[in-house]
């Protein structure tokens, strides 16, 4: 999806861009709600309003019309569950954390510290400085600023650690663009860094999203660290802290909130271990497709040194 495309009025890029940040309002109207300035900036750059052709303003037409449709649903659905508009079930709007404290917390805390949750953000920099030096400068500022926004939005949330969730849940929507970003980070590294440092950072991510994945939240680990203070605690680093609440690998009952949290292991007893099998099935597949796309890339590497023989000189 590029500029050019959503500058042109009914164009499915256009049309897909709206709709997305018109579902988004629907789901997270705050964090949706931020995505109407970035589409806004990518159709006008240029904010002298001379400048603009009709193609522009039936561009925006379409995004400012599904914005407020947006809008207007989540009232009349705020207003049918609750009695009125403007209360959406939350006791308590605000963001009056402190930046000193949401700010670290979001960032570094133990249990809510995007840098343990997503540490390929370290590389996101890199990435957005490379784009800001290429022909798509706005993307970047665009970029930028719907992740500084959303980082903005977490840390000073009155409960920015997102009560009883894992790592710092609010940040969520943020992380498919600073994936990206990351992503071109780990293009412009040098060859030396590049053998081992996305690949470390890589091992990171998995050993804190382990945990999550395979144990019981509501175990005892979501009430523990449901707070500001506890999500400092070096114990609350989920390969630290989330094993000490799992007391057995299968689940006792279907209730048992202390052993390993994965459907067919929670099925074993019903099942007779049969379930167990399929897990391993997939990890198996899994295995050999990796092991299939290592060959096949470095297949296409090997081909791509090879230099071409060259032609007989006509006679």
């Amino acid at each position: 999806m590029t500029t050019y495309t959503l500058q042109k009025p009914y164009t499915p890029a256009l049309i897909t861009a709206a709709a997305t940040m018109f579902l988004a309002i629907l789901t997270r109207p705050v964090e949706g709600s931020l995505l109407l300035p970035a589409l806004v900036a990518m159709i006008a750059p240029n904010l002298r309003l001379r400048s603009w052709k009709p193609e522009t303003y039936r561009a925006l037409a379409v995004v400012g019309g599904l914005f407020v449709a947006g809008v207007v649903v989540t009232l009349l659905v705020n207003w049918g569950r609750y009695g009125s508009p403007l209360q959406s079930g939350y006791t308590q709007v605000s963001w009056g954390t402190p930046i000193w404290v949401g700010l670290p917390g979001v960032l570094v805390s133990p249990a809510r510290g995007i840098l343990w949750q997503f540490p390929l953000i370290v590389l996101a920099p890199l990435g957005l400085s490379t784009v800001w030096r290429s022909e798509h400068r706005l993307l970047a500022i665009v970029i930028t600023g719907l992740t500084a926004a959303l980082l903005l939005n977490t840390a000073l949330w009155v409960p920015w650690w997102g009560a009883q969730s894992w790592g710092s849940r609010l940040f969520v929507p943020a992380l498919p663009m600073v994936a990206v970003a990351a992503a071109i980070g780990t293009l412009s590294l040098g060859p030396g860094l590049r053998k081992w440092l996305p690949a470390a950072l890589v091992l990171g991510g998995i050993a804190w999203a382990l945990p999550g994945t395979v144990t019981n939240l509501l175990g005892g680990y979501a009430s523990r660290y449901d707070g500001s203070t506890q999500s400092f605690a070096l114990s609350g680093y989920p390969p630290v802290g989330a094993w000490r609440f799992v007391h057995h690998l299968g689940s006792q009952n279907p209730t048992d909130a202390n052993g390993l949290d994965i459907a067919w292991i929670r099925l074993a007893q019903t099942t007779h271990n049969i379930s167990i099998g399929v897990p391993i099935v997939l990890l198996a597949l899994a295995c050999f497709l990796a092991l299939r796309s290592i060959r096949l890339e470095r297949a296409l590497v090997a081909r791509s040194h090879v230099q071409p023989s060259a032609r007989p000189e006509p006679t």
